[in-house]
């Protein structure tokens, strides 16, 4: 990544200002690394929406903060109505490879990921946002073979619910042949949801890109959803452009189904800064709750990182 110099005052979360220098290797305040990005967003058409077309606005801006086996990640999202603490959490290296963490991380359920940068779209697909994005609790994660495993005693703390206690999750990722990433997740206790189990896989060959992406739930829990699959294309055209396609489909406890269109093409500008322009259609039947609807949205996306 390259990066200039900058210049950060942090208040209120750290306390004390930080003035900070960047460099190639990342941006240093004694031995913590700083980085970042704003998310920011231009909305052509949202049908159903008029207050919500022909609109600019960011919709998160994340400080990041790693060194000495803590990192801190905090956001400001909707043009900063809302500040957070998105992850805090330590790790501690174990022995062979092993380490401990502990305090609140992603969960790393579905192929999905948290933030814009590391987003396949501009948007998060339906089963990322029926899965819990961080958790509370302690986990182990390390080498096992070729697979790289994660378990751990968690809290789920993304639903305002009734504390369901403290569940268990699993993550099991490796490349099982050159250019397939699979991963299986597991969760118990999710409060949304009940278990929560995801299999997911990636293959990627030069510039072509193919995914599927599969969660159910507990189908003894009061929950509206029950099952869902995604499905992604893609095609890197090179020199920073790339187009990607989702079709997704999920299904509520009442049999009611949503299907998903997502069409999206990408540039990189720099480094440091991306564009992008999805166009999105949603149709929902007469099961899912709020009745049938069938609406559009297209928006423009820009990325800024240091």
């Amino acid at each position: 990544m390259n990066k200039k110099l900058i210049a950060l005052a942090v208040a209120g979360a750290m306390s004390v200002p930080l003035a900070v220098q960047a460099s190639d290797t990342g941006s240093m305040a004694g031995d913590v690394a700083i980085s970042g990005f704003a998310d920011i967003f231009y909305t052509a058409t949202k049908d159903g929406s008029p207050t919500s077309e022909d609109l600019f606005d960011v919709r998160e801006v994340e400080v990041d903060f790693a060194g000495s086996g803590l990192r801190i990640d905090i956001d400001a999202m909707n043009n900063g109505a809302t500040v957070r603490v998105e992850q805090a959490n330590f790790t501690h290296e174990v022995a062979n490879g092993w380490s401990l963490m502990g305090g609140s991380f992603e969960s790393g359920l579905t192929d999905d990921a948290q933030d814009a940068p590391d987003m396949q779209f501009s948007t998060n697909s339906k089963l990322f946002e029926a899965a819990p994005t961080v958790v509370s609790g302690l986990a182990v994660s390390g080498m096992a073979g070729p697979a790289n495993v994660t378990v751990g005693l968690v809290n789920d703390i993304t639903a305002i619910a009734p504390n369901q206690g403290t569940g268990v999750l699993l993550n099991v990722n490796g490349s099982v042949m050159e250019g397939l990433h699979v991963e299986l997740g597991y969760l118990s206790q999710d409060m949304a949801n009940g278990d929560l189990l995801d299999i997911n896989a990636l293959y990627e060959h030069g510039p072509f890109m193919a995914g599927l992406d599969y969660l159910s739930a507990d189908p003894t829990a009061a929950t509206d959803f029950d099952s869902g699959y995604s499905v992604i294309g893609g095609f890197d055209f090179g020199n920073g452009v790339a187009v990607k396609a989702r079709l997704e489909n999920t299904e509520n406890m009442a049999g009611g189904e949503t299907d998903v269109t997502t069409l999206y093409v990408t540039y990189a500008v720099s480094d440091n800064l991306s564009v992008a322009l999805q166009t999105e259609n949603v149709e929902k039947d007469a099961l899912v709750t709020g009745g049938a609807s069938d609406y559009d949205t297209a928006e423009l996306e820009l990325i800024a990182t240091f």
